[in-house]
């Protein structure tokens, strides 16, 4: 028996230190659906690029088939754009990547983030030694991509 003044042994398996679940890094790409909606436009006039080229005698002209496959080349090309477009936040800084390249910036970097509101939605512009960043309000979550530059880059917001 114990008595009173004594602690009860701890008994049972080893505590392992609790290991943080948090992502490294995190990307913002242009919302989903927005890409979903942009492919189907491009299978759509490429149905019907077909549909005209097939036609025989239906007087569909040469016109209605290079306007065919001019809707189906802009709307593959705004997919492989919104496709191939993000911004990913990593500890040390974000990286931008569009469709032609990619390009790391440094928190200690960003000089200034410009946020402008017109009539396609907000752009935010951010001004790096390494030049302009731009994203839209066409990205998901882009209010938080937005805020989590400010908290890490040390700066205040500029709206024009």
């Amino acid at each position: 028996m114990r008595s009173s003044g004594e602690r009860p042994l701890l008994t049972g398996p080893p505590v392992r230190p609790i290991v943080s679940r948090v992502e490294p890094f995190r990307t913002y790409r242009t919302r989903l659906s927005l890409r979903i909606a942009v492919a189907l436009a491009a299978v759509f006039w490429a149905g019907m690029l077909v549909a005209v080229l097939r036609a025989p005698g239906s007087g569909a002209g040469a016109g209605a088939a290079f306007a065919a496959g001019g809707f189906t080349a802009f709307f593959l090309a705004c997919y492989v754009l919104y496709q191939r477009s993000s911004i990913t936040v990593t500890r040390e800084g974000i990286v931008a990547a569009s469709p032609l390249r990619r390009r790391p910036v440094a928190y200690d970097d960003i000089l200034q983030i410009v946020v402008r509101d017109g009539l396609g939605g907000r752009v935010y512009a951010v001004f790096t030694r390494r030049g302009v960043v731009q994203f839209t309000s066409l990205f998901g979550r882009h209010r938080e991509l937005f805020e989590t530059l400010l908290e890490r880059s040390d700066l205040a917001p500029r709206f024009v």
